[in-house]
């Protein structure tokens, strides 16, 4: 949850499998299933974070569009705490 928080709050930035450089994308919905559910066919458990998003890269878009491009990357840090 605060991983999703934050990156809502402070970073937003995208790219495609970890490479290259920042896409251009929007996020239009944001949230975290308050239960497990299924989308289009998908199990999702509960606690997933799920966004949608208005991609604005022309070249990632056709990509999506076509079926060659079926997820990327958020652009983050993870820090681990051993308690």
């Amino acid at each position: 949850r605060r991983a999703a928080y934050r990156f809502i709050e402070d970073v937003q930035k995208f790219k495609v499998n970890h490479e290259g450089k920042f896409i251009k994308a929007k996020i239009l919905e944001f949230y975290l299933a308050p239960q497990s559910l299924v989308i289009a066919g998908q199990n999702i458990k509960k606690g997933s974070w799920i966004m949608i998003l208005r991609i604005l890269d022309e070249v990632v878009w056709k990509k999506i569009k076509s079926g060659e491009l079926t997820g990327f990357s958020l652009a983050g840090k993870a820090h681990s705490i051993i308690a």
